[in-house]
């Protein structure tokens, strides 16, 4: 977990001063009120840096790199780096969604009624979604550029296609909502915004959301089962 933490804490520092400057737009703009169009596209524009700077090196750099790592035969156990690396990425991820919705703007489109139990509920299933559907991008990426053997690496190709269908068509809320929280924001600016369902995605039932997440939490155990397979076999590849 330290290596995990401190191979990315520059990209975690600024998620946290990305997340204290979504807080802090509370204290100058209207409570309960859309922004000006100009702050809020501004805002969603810099959230489009932020996603690529942060979240996709600490996914698919760091995270092939500790692939990488893993199979010159470190003496560590996988599992370990893998929890590790599972739960940083998790963290980066919540706090991007958590400072993406929690802007003053954006928050009286996403959550009109305020932030509630709910709210969060659905905040943490669109974070372990966007998680569980970095990590099949990253474990696909690098199983395809590693040499391996070829029937096993047939098999964990297979295995992780399997698991990025069921992410994108049946476990989990969905890609097609995850596009629909990142996009309704700035959808809401727009002339006929009133039929975008934005203001709905953060509020989907306690009970389709506990689902959701319990979907999402299999998929991941998978991803890691396929992941441990792969590294079981591991050679040093210098």
């Amino acid at each position: 977990m330290k290596h995990s933490v401190l191979a990315v804490a520059n990209k975690l520092r600024l998620l946290l001063i990305y997340l204290v400057f979504s807080i802090a737009s509370h204290l100058v703009l209207p409570s309960g009120a859309a922004s000006p169009p100009t702050i809020t596209a501004l805002w969603w524009l810099m959230s489009c840096v932020v996603v690529p700077w942060t979240l996709l090196d600490m996914v698919l750099a760091k995270g092939g790199h500790l692939l990488g790592t893993m199979y010159q035969q470190v003496p560590r156990k996988s599992v370990y780096l893998l929890v590790g690396h599972f739960t940083v990425v998790f963290v980066g991820v919540l706090l991007f969604l958590t400072a993406y919705t929690s802007f003053a703007g954006f928050a009286s489109h996403l959550m009109p009624d305020g932030l509630n139990s709910l709210v969060a509920l659905n905040v943490l299933s669109f974070s372990l979604y966007a998680t569980a559907l970095g990590l099949v991008l990253m474990s696909l990426l690098f199983v395809l550029a590693v040499r391996k053997e070829r029937w096993p690496k047939v098999v964990i190709v297979v295995g992780l296609f399997v698991a990025a269908y069921l992410l994108v068509f049946h476990a989990g809320p969905g890609f097609l909502a995850l596009g629909e929280l990142f996009l309704s924001p700035v959808v809401s600016l727009t002339e006929g915004a009133e039929v975008a369902a934005g203001s709905s995605v953060l509020h989907t039932p306690w009970a389709e959301t506990r689902m959701y997440l319990a979907q999402t939490t299999a998929m991941l155990l998978l991803q890691g089962g396929i992941l441990t397979y792969l590294l079981s076999g591991r050679y040093d590849v210098a």
